[in-house]
């Protein structure tokens, strides 16, 4: 699966992908090194002296070229082993490369220096680091780590505009990119505070250039902060690694020397994935000799919001005029039907090396095989079991292996469809994507049993703990569930009082005995977690469970992969173990909440190369690795590409050169992404996408494979029938010619609240554990949740005192605030302190505003119940106020607006306000006058109004989303924006932040 499809010499065993050909370009007597090279493989590996650049397509043999190309510098006695360094982006290219040039160099040359970019930079900061006040032994937290580090000191940044008290980790995902960003041009902090007090001594009277001076200074004051808290305590993050080195290299031209001497040939491989830093340490690196050699195919680069800067091979001729440019168009991978498509696609772009140095890149092959496919199909359902039950046959004719599969998925939500199908034909599979380390079945196990160690256990944990590590009957674990009410409300009593044999419940004897042996390791470990590590508390429960015995021993490809991101889990809790002052279980489970809350997900452990299972990989995670078979899944409209949601926080252009961002950049970088999928491809590539994905609008194909199968433009996406077509489906003709209505048959009545319909078309999911499981938002111990019921209550009680003509005092709506306060939730005492401080000042003003200042309110929490056909929408009103000029309906909010939002917007889009407007005009008759929508914190106030058209689309959607609750579709609708808000998402397995 791996390697990149060139046919190797017999000194190096058979090649990987390319053993049909019987292509021999050797010369009588020539060296080892060069064997089977095909000519311009050969130039490549022969080049003298000076800057090199290695064009190298998909299936071109680059690491060949790169491995031949150590090899004969060595074997031609131009250079020692230990004047070469090559340096890659992963360790497993890493290890692949020594491997190679192991056996090509196989007379103990064991000290060429092959290694990732962040690898040599640590070992220069190791050595060197002193001198710019680095002091070795130091730590290394990757982006997960630095996350916990993060949350562990957000008070100590000074921040408060990306720290807010409404959600103080809010922006810890995106501080964590920002400050890894600017290490990546490195662009240091002090250099941003300059930038941004620059701004502001110019910016005069303009609220714009204010506004971004003072979000720069801000983020400038919290990287400065962040820097020497991280380095004062032992640690440097991934960034540091390479910006430090670069910083040493020209705070110290002795050290810098000495690398420059030792080194006298430098390669880099996949060079169109460099970031300004890594293109900065290697021209300082080759500043004398200039003998540099950059391998990369700028069609392949992917990795834009990683830090890839693109332009670093597009202009590397323009940093070195004198340049060699070799192009390897040999393709020893896939069929000529495959790269045509490919090829058809990538000449779509604009930004590429073909067009700004004149060179061509189209690939050749020999080899044929069968035409591309596409396939449609009506939803995603009938596309996942298509493809399951292709594979199935295909492995049952014992014409392919399971191992010879690939199904490409764009982001790891997109997978889940073709895991069930996978399931259901029984073929064996194994997933990897982007992230998706604390959802896996193993580790989610951990974390449950530490939350049911911890004062916050919820029921859910216990519940998985005994469902999955205990393997307690699933009949007695729901007789458990449905008498939760009826008994104790919580789910730990009752499991001792069963255990104890103390409740009428009938449980079977096995459930009984596992449920005492539950409890009985619960409570050995709850003890042995006073006083140790959390890291020490979960290999007792490892050892106690058997669980270290079974995975030292794997007997199937599942216990490998386990073992390895049980590894990767524990080595999160050694890293928090340092960077915390007092590493206990409650502690612990604080920040990875938090973390967790935030996005942060590490991907999971790799799968060994001889398991026979199909791969279900995102296409990033696929980059580097070849299949006989690929299926592109999901090749609809706005699924692939992506739409454009921004790039968060970013360093300015103006100190970064390159960081532009635009939707056409973004479809550019989406578009080299489907070229990776199609050239994973060796011998079949099969492209799939569904009408129907869920939601309001049905899809079309992707305009990729418009573009690479020459189909002309997509259809433009349908939509699903309004009312009115439904309702002229159901006529026929009668009898006597003329159009009567068929008749359904009865249905019962369906009840919606107006926020049932709002949760629903928010994400159907949320409405599923909201409405269906009936959770408690509450109960998710979400302090957003607490924080806003508590402002409604003291809100909806200073308005109707205000109608009653009893004006409440402050200190009357302060005491209700109080009284429905819980600080479940919140980060910290101090935290929740200062958020009630926030809550108090706001409904001082609030009282000030609309009590003192503004006539009372018609009505308030004014109840509505109407009917749609057999639809029944109840609810209530915030605010009622009839006035001579017409009915004004008002919505009052807690959360805040984003810095990108319009008030006035927000209450046109708004769905309850557009329920409530309905609701107005079929009781009332007539329409009100205005929507507003009050944001209680700022004061800000959205106003709309709706029309009749807009009326009646709300009657459509509401009627859509009723049809949509009987059928019972319940799908994920996750964004960052509506995820990061939400109530569910710490129960939520689809959230994406």
């Amino acid at each position: 699966m791996t390697g990149d499809g060139v046919r190797e010499s017999a000194l190096t065993g058979s090649g990987t992908g390319a053993g049909e050909l019987e292509l021999d370009f050797r010369e009588p007597s020539e060296p080892s090194e060069l064997l089977g090279l095909d000519p311009d493989q050969r130039d490549a590996v022969e080049h003298d002296q000076g800057p090199l650049l290695i064009v190298a397509g998909a299936g071109t043999g680059k690491t060949t070229v790169i491995a031949r190309r150590i090899a004969h510098l060595i074997a031609s006695g131009r250079a020692r082993p230990s004047q070469i360094l090559a340096l890659t982006f992963n360790e497993k290219a890493a290890a692949e490369m020594q491997e190679r040039v192991d056996v090509l160099v196989p007379y103990g040359y064991a000290d060429t220096y092959i290694s990732t970019f962040h690898a040599f930079g640590e070992d220069v900061i190791s050595s060197f680091g002193i001198e710019i006040g680095i002091a070795p032994g130091f730590t290394v937290l990757d982006q997960t780590a630095q996350a916990l580090f993060l949350s562990e000191n957000l008070n100590e940044l000074g921040l408060s505009r990306y720290s807010p008290l409404s959600d103080p980790t809010k922006y810890l995902r995106e501080l964590v990119r920002f400050f890894n960003k600017l290490k990546d041009y490195p662009i240091p902090a002090e250099r941003l505070r300059e930038f941004a007090e620059g701004i502001l001594a110019t910016a005069g009277a303009q609220p714009a250039d204010v506004d971004r001076g003072k979000r720069y200074l801000e983020l400038a004051t919290a990287g400065q902060r962040y820097n020497r808290l991280l380095w004062s305590k032992g640690f440097v993050d991934f960034g540091d690694l390479l910006a430090l080195t670069l910083r040493l290299f020209d705070e110290s031209p002795a050290a810098l020397r000495t690398f420059q001497e030792r080194f006298r040939y430098v390669l880099v491989d996949e060079f169109q994935d460099t970031n300004p830093v890594q293109f900065e340490i290697v021209r300082r690196l080759t500043a004398g000799h200039r003998n540099l050699v950059v391998v990369g195919d700028d069609d392949q680069s992917i990795y834009r919001f990683r830090g890839a800067h693109l332009q670093n091979i597009l202009k590397f001729n323009e940093h070195y005029p004198d340049a060699r440019s070799i192009v390897l168009t040999r393709n020893y991978r896939s069929t000529r039907e495959i790269l045509r498509a490919a090829r058809r696609l990538i000449l779509v772009n604009r930004e590429r090396l073909e067009k700004r140095i004149g060179i061509s890149k189209e690939l050749v092959t020999e080899r044929t095989g069968v035409a591309t496919r596409l396939q449609e199909f009506p939803t995603q359902e009938e596309e996942a079991a298509w493809v399951a039950s292709e594979i199935r046959a295909a492995v049952d004719s014992g014409k392919r292996r399971c191992r010879d599969f690939v199904i490409l998925v764009r982001t790891n939500r997109n997978a889940e469809p073709f895991l069930r199908a996978l399931d259901e034909q029984g073929v064996p599979y194994y997933f990897s994507g982007n992230r998706g380390l604390f959802q896996r079945p193993e580790i989610r196990e951990l974390v449950a049993l530490l939350y049911s160690l911890s004062q916050g256990a919820r029921e859910e944990h216990l519940y998985l703990l005994a469902q999955n590590a205990y393997d307690v009957p699933g009949e007695d674990l729901n007789r458990l569930v449905h008498a939760l009410p009826v008994e104790t409300g919580r789910l730990r009593p009752l499991l001792e009082r069963v255990a104890r044999g103390g409740t009428a419940i009938e449980i079977s004897e096995e459930g009984r005995t596992r449920i005492q042996a539950m409890l009985a390791d619960l409570e050995a470990l709850r003890s042995l977690a006073r006083d140790h590590r959390t890291g020490e508390v979960l290999r007792a429960y490892l050892e106690r469970r058997g669980i270290i015995k079974r995975l030292r021993t794997p007997t199937h490809f599942e216990d490998e992969i386990q073992a390895r991101n049980i590894v990767k889990f524990f080595r999160l809790v050694q890293v928090f173990g340092s960077v915390a002052v007092v590493d206990r279980v409650p502690l612990f489970l604080r920040h990875l909440s938090m973390v967790m809350d935030h996005g942060e997900d590490p991907a999971v452990a790799d799968l060994s190369e001889e398991s026979d299972v199909v791969q279900v990989l995102t296409i990033h995670r696929a980059k580097g690795l070849e299949f006989p078979v690929v299926f592109l899944v999901q090749a609809a409209n706005d699924l692939f590409p992506l739409r454009s949601w921004g790039r968060g926080l970013d360093v300015p252009v103006e100190l970064a050169p390159g960081e532009e961002s635009s939707p056409e950049l973004h479809k550019e970088e989406e578009r080299r992404l489907c070229y990776v999928a199609f050239t994973r491809a060796k011998e079949e590539l099969i492209t799939t996408h569904a009408a129907d994905y869920g939601g309001k609008i049905l899809r079309a194909r992707s305009e990729f494979l418009s573009e690479a199968f020459d189909l002309g433009k997509p259809v433009p996406p349908g939509r699903r029938r309004r009312a009115m077509e439904e309702l002229e489906a159901h006529i026929v003709e009668g009898p006597d010619g003329l159009p009567r209505l068929e008749r359904p048959a009865a249905r019962e009545p369906i009840h919606l609240s107006h926020q049932r319909i709002a949760d629903y078309d928010t994400c159907p999911l949320k409405y599923h554990f909201l409405h269906v499981l009936s959770i408690d938002p509450i109960l998710t111990l979400d302090h957003r949740v607490n924080f806003g019921n508590a402002m409604h209550q003291a809100v909806a009680f200073a308005l109707d005192r205000h109608r009653l003509g009893q004006r409440p005092t402050f200190d009357q709506v302060v005491e209700v605030f109080r009284s429905n306060w819980r600080s479940e939730g919140y980060r910290s005492e101090d935290h929740a302190r200062r958020r009630f401080d926030q809550g108090v000042e706001a409904l001082r003003a609030f009282v000030q505003r609309e009590i003192e200042g503004e006539p009372p309110p018609t009505d308030v929490e004014r109840t509505f119940r109407f009917r749609l056909g057999d639809v029944v929408v109840s609810g209530r009103m915030d605010r009622v106020d009839d006035r001579p000029a017409g009915t004004t309906i008002t919505d009052y909010k807690t959360s805040e607006l984003e810095e990108d939002e319009n008030a006035d917007q927000k209450a046109r889009d708004n769905l309850q306000l557009s329920i409530y407007a309905l609701a107005h005009k079929e009781l009332q008759r007539v329409r009100p006058a205005r929507l507003d929508l009050r944001y209680v914190l700022s004061g800000t106030v959205g106003t709309s109004t709706r029309t009749e058209d807009k009326l009646e689309r709300t009657r459509d959607r509401v009627r859509a989303i009723a049809e949509s609750v009987r059928s019972g579709d319940f799908h994920a609708q996750p964004t960052i924006r509506n995820c990061s808000i939400c109530a569910c998402r710490p129960i939520c397995p689809e959230s994406v932040v």
